[in-house]
């Protein structure tokens, strides 16, 4: 049998090429798959296969030996199935010969992919494109993958699937990829690129079934992070309006209640007075039964003035006197010495931690940042007396710093606060406490005065304690 009639009639695709890589002659196999005569082969191999063939061929022709060489090389470009091809120099013909026994069938597009167009189209998109099989692997990543995951050149495709197998990256849109029979526009993902910081991703995926009967998707996520960012402050922003709003209409509002109700309460207050007057130095039962009346008419009298003045300080936005430094440490340590009786009364152990923090100073309203203080300690009192554990009662007081901000955080060991009202904490006149141990205005003042200060309140509680977190800007 000679060596063209086994050349013609082989069932493995066999071509010959000479030192350019030119396609001198070519079997019919080889030609069903357009590996034809004239062609240049290393033009349609991808780039990171080009060099490595190049390198093999010059190498047996320099040899001059008819040894064989094993490779495996894509048929397409990296994204499609592999084969294995044997190439092997022959010196009689001075040519270098290609087999293979599993060239797959591919379609002119395919084809087109093959030659690089493709993948420049797509490395040249800023968005994140692959093409994934049906068990999860990434056969293609464009450039912007590998820049994503920070995979310096030469881009491999399996360091890729390696990491995502160790679980050293994650990419979106890469999962449940095998059910996808249709366009599909997913829900918008939200993840972490390798630098940690937050990114959204809309991703579009489309289902592929090439010629050769392999199933791939083909996966576009597109960064939305800038869009959602500005739909989060326009959210912001328009809650913060409506809570502005609601502070302006409580504003108006408690000062005609106050114009309403002041003078008939001094009139109440003046004549339980008068009346207390008339009867002291009279003693008997009767008088110490109407004394006791008085009182609790003054203490109710008192605490609708209370409530009042709190209403009219909720809507106001601005101070008349201008902020001044003010050391942390010394604020807290006022507010908590005005307390040290109520803490013995109830039983409650406090302690301090101020992580060196004593000279710390924050440009700020020192009464009402002191008010902040005293407004959380109190809540954590009532929050202790109004526990049914039986524990020692503790509160605590740490600062810390973090950057250039200032961390106030006040523990208790009371009762959590529960999840479904954690949302309502800072509402004007949300309260879980009894009838008469709290308006419900303490933290909505609270958190009035701390944005006033560009700082943050927030809370995180638990079964064991419950920590309220002052954040404030440390001064220059």
């Amino acid at each position: 049998m000679d060596f063209k009639f086994f050349f013609d009639h082989s069932k493995d695709a066999l071509f010959l090429i000479d030192r350019s890589g030119k396609i001198n002659s070519s079997n019919l196999v080889s030609q069903k798959h357009h590996l034809t005569e004239g062609k240049d082969l290393f033009s349609l191999l991808v780039p990171s296969e080009r060099d490595k063939v190049t390198e093999i061929v010059h190498n047996l022709i320099d040899k001059n030996s008819n040894e064989t060489v094993l490779i495996e090389l894509s048929c397409f470009p990296e994204m499609l199935s592999r084969s294995r091809w044997k190439i092997t120099f022959i010196p009689e013909l001075n040519q270098t010969a290609f087999c293979c026994e599993e060239l797959s069938q591919y379609s002119p597009e395919d084809f087109l992919l093959h030659t690089g167009l493709m993948k420049i189209i797509f490395d040249n998109d800023p968005n994140l494109i692959a093409i994934i099989n049906r068990v999860g692997q990434y056969l293609f990543a464009n450039k912007a993958i590998y820049e994503f995951a920070n995979i310096q050149t030469p881009h491999n495709i399996e360091v890729l699937n390696r990491m995502l197998e160790d679980k050293e990256l994650w990419l979106p849109g890469s999962e449940e990829t095998s059910e996808a029979s249709e366009l599909k526009i997913s829900e918008i993902e939200l993840t972490t690129d390798p630098a940690g910081n937050a990114t959204w991703f809309e991703n579009i995926k489309v289902p592929i079934k090439m010629t050769f009967g392999e199933e791939v998707t083909l996966i576009i996520s597109k960064n939305v992070t800038n869009w959602k960012m500005s739909e989060k402050r326009l959210v912001d922003h328009q809650q913060a309006l409506f809570h502005s709003n609601r502070l302006s209409y409580l504003g108006e509002m408690a000062g005609q209640i106050a114009h309403e109700i002041n003078n008939p309460l001094t009139i109440i207050l003046g004549n339980s007075q008068i009346m207390k007057k008339s009867i002291k130095g009279e003693v008997s039962e009767e008088n110490e039964m109407l004394l006791k009346s008085i009182q609790k008419i003054e203490f109710m009298v008192e605490r609708i003035t209370k409530l009042i003045k709190m209403m009219r300080t909720l809507s106001k936005q601005n101070n008349i006197l201008p902020q001044s430094k003010s050391k942390v440490f010394d604020l807290v340590s006022s507010v908590i010495s005005t307390l040290n009786d109520k803490f013995n009364a109830y039983e409650i152990e406090i302690s301090t931690n101020t992580n060196n923090l004593e000279r710390t100073e924050i440009l700020c309203y020192p009464t009402e940042l002191s008010q902040v203080i005293l407004n959380i300690l109190l809540n954590s009192i009532d929050a202790i007396i109004l526990s049914k554990r039986t524990e020692a009662r503790k509160i605590s007081v740490n600062l810390e710093q973090k950057k250039n901000e200032i961390l106030i955080k006040i523990t208790n060991n009371g009762d959590e606060i529960s999840k479904d009202i954690a949302d309502r904490v800072f509402e004007p006149f949300f309260t879980t406490k009894p009838v008469g141990h709290g308006t419900g205005l303490g933290l909505s003042i609270s958190k009035r005065i701390i944005e006033q200060h560009q700082g943050n309140i927030s809370f995180e509680s638990s079964i064991e304690k419950t920590t309220f977190i002052i954040t404030l800007p440390i001064s220059d």
